[in-house]
């Protein structure tokens, strides 16, 4: 098999860093792009979400990595390799602190956006591992089709797991600058529109294209918008969540900016709530969809932030599904039936399918709902937009004739403009 042009470049960008980002668009090939460039005779350290471990283990040696590949499938059995290895671990399983990491050893994060946040223990150990590979002379390649998923505080927290932040942007201060930061009331951050240069610190580290670019022949996307007309008990709890808000003085446009906001968790957690009764009000609907694209035989994906849709199709004849319940193993099986052409459909929860999936025997996706995370959603709709893929693709989205679920719409078509305006610049030309 033979790497496309802008895969070379890729491995020659990784190979010229002792810590880089690769950030190509999802579907571009980021995995082979690393292997190649890893230096086979030296250990190799594959940190990666639980349920991509055994693609890794495929993928190596698809591309004819020729030593013994371990996959660590206990958190007390966590390792680092040594000699001619490679060892693949899940986030979840790094240890609090790293000690005697063997020389030049390479560094491989998967999915990096996985060591976003700070705070979180992950982000933690994942920062001490990179920084005693570092400084063992070893290499540090972080790779994610999206640096910003979310809010531009989250590539710094990116960029700081993998050592970058500092050569990037200088200091947090300018960071602030760049992206328009601000404290608001709640004690967290606002974000502006960027100013001019925001991406340039992020292409002094890393690398990134766009599939339009490297690939302009791939499939388009469409999206066409199919409502779902509520029941007069949900429309009337949508209804009582609105009057709840609008009592302390909050319009729904307020909560776009920050769901998250302090003296507010009885109104949230009410949200919560109604997204997840509009979520179960759709299946009807998205059952009658399904049976349509069953009668033409045409393999169809679904994808639901919530569980009930995805459980709706479990017992479904013809169908697989894949939630956060779903075994490692038994989540490769259902890809490759469904690849093979052995499946109608296959349906998944945003959280557990979203990434590392391969699913371009369908060119339509249908989203039952979605997530706040604007990133989350294009993770997902890349799984049928890949390379490999020879159809346009369409994604079909549910929406209740109810501001509540427009409301989540408008939410996530705003944030991805502010995460296109922060990255676009970025991406090689």
């Amino acid at each position: 098999m033979e790497l496309y042009p802008y895969q070379k470049t890729g491995v020659g960008f990784l190979r010229g860093r002792q810590s880089a980002l690769l950030f190509d668009e999802m579907g571009l090939g980021k995995t082979v792009q690393a292997i190649k460039a890893a230096d086979w005779d030296k250990p190799i350290l594959v940190v990666c979400p639980a349920f991509l471990k055994f693609n890794w283990e495929k993928e190596l040696k698809l591309w004819g990595y020729p030593h013994h590949v371990e996959i660590v499938k206990k958190k007390k059995e966590f390792r680092i390799p040594v000699g001619k290895e490679a060892v693949v671990v899940s986030y979840s399983m790094l240890p609090p602190w790293t000690n005697n990491v063997e020389n030049e050893t390479t560094l491989i994060a998967d999915e990096a956006h996985c060591v976003k946040n700070y705070k979180a223990q992950r982000t933690r150990r994942f920062r001490s591992l990179s920084t005693a590979i570092i400084g063992s002379n070893g290499r540090v390649w972080a790779m994610t089709g999206t640096p910003l998923m979310n809010k531009p505080n989250e590539l710094w927290g990116l960029l700081k797991s993998i050592g970058l932040a500092y050569e990037a942007y200088g200091d947090w201060e300018n960071f602030l600058r760049l992206f328009n930061g601000r404290k608001n009331r709640w004690n967290g951050w606002d974000w502006g529109i960027p100013r001019e240069g925001a991406g340039e610190g992020l292409k002094k580290v890393g690398l990134g294209r766009r599939k339009r670019t490297v690939l302009p022949d791939l499939p388009t996307k469409s999206r066409r918008f199919l409502e779902v007309t509520l029941s007069r008990s949900v429309k009337s709890m949508c209804n009582d969540v609105v009057s709840e808000l609008q009592s302390h003085g909050i319009s729904l446009e307020d909560i776009t900016a920050s769901h998250k906001a302090a003296g507010l968790k009885i109104e949230f957690s009410n949200i919560a709530r109604i997204r997840k009764a509009v979520a179960d009000a759709k299946i009807p609907k998205m059952l009658e969809y399904v049976s349509l694209f069953e009668e033409t035989y045409t393999p169809l994906v679904v994808f639901a932030q919530h569980r009930a849709p995805i459980d709706a199709l479990a017992t479904r004849d013809g169908w697989a599904t894949i939630t956060g319940d779903t075994p490692q193993q038994k989540r490769a099986e259902y890809v490759q039936m469904f690849q093979e052409g052995k499946l109608k459909g296959i349906a998944g929860t945003i959280g557990a399918m979203s990434t590392g999936l391969t699913l371009t025997h369908a060119s339509n996706m249908m989203f039952v709902d979605m997530s706040w995370v604007p990133g989350d959603n294009l993770q997902a709709e890349d799984r049928i937009c890949r390379i490999g893929q020879k159809s346009a693709c369409q994604y079909l989205i549910l929406t209740a004739d109810h501001p509540m679920d427009g409301l989540v719409n408008r939410a996530l078509v705003n944030k991805a403009e502010v995460l296109a305006n922060s990255v676009d610049k970025a991406y090689a030309s």
